[in-house]
């Protein structure tokens, strides 16, 4: 029985790692030599020199000596500083003495205009196809007509008319207003 092609290859790379690592554990290299020369080797070095350094005197009972305790540290490095205090709370504002209005004020420039009450009840049409509109101010008196540009009850002008609304000021082009059907 033959083997498949695969399983021979699968066998063949797992021999070839098996050897690799065989290969390297037993590999005499020394990782630390790096495989440079070094400058001065130790066969040149000069072992007398070595015998020849003095070693000055050590006072030996200067280290198990005691001293005297020192006072308290001001400083512990192993607590946190405290924090600064707050700030100050800023001054209050100075005080101005109450000023008590002296009376009404008097008006300045003209007085706002009033409402106008004018209804809006419709339109017809002229004869020459221009809309007229048709204006009641609420009193027994038969409505008011104009087209556009027309003066009323001798106080507003009519400035447009429309299917659903009329827009009309009074004759100084104050209180500019627009008047739906029914309002």
């Amino acid at each position: 029985m033959k083997a498949p092609p695969r399983q021979v290859a699968t066998l063949v790379v797992v021999t070839l790692a098996l050897v690799g690592v065989i290969g390297y554990q037993f590999w005499d290299v020394d990782p630390a030599d790096g495989g440079a020369v070094p400058s001065q080797p130790l066969s040149t070095v000069n072992t007398d020199r070595a015998s020849t350094v003095q070693v000055t005197n050590v006072k030996l009972e200067a280290l198990t000596a005691r001293h005297e305790v020192t006072a308290t540290p001001t400083r512990d490095p192993f607590r946190y500083r405290m924090p600064p205090p707050p700030p100050a709370p800023p001054p209050p504002p100075p005080k101005t003495p109450e000023t008590r209005p002296q009376g009404p004020r008097p008006p300045t420039g003209p007085p706002p205009p009033e409402r106008i009450t004018l209804k809006y009840l419709g339109f017809a049409m002229g004869p020459n196809g221009t809309r007229v509109a048709v204006l009641h101010d609420g009193s027994a008196r038969p409505p008011l007509l104009g087209k556009q540009g027309d003066v009323i009850a001798g106080r507003y002008r009519l400035l447009r008319v429309e299917a659903d609304n009329v827009e009309i000021a009074y004759l100084d082009g104050t209180g500019r207003s627009r008047l739906g059907k029914g309002q």
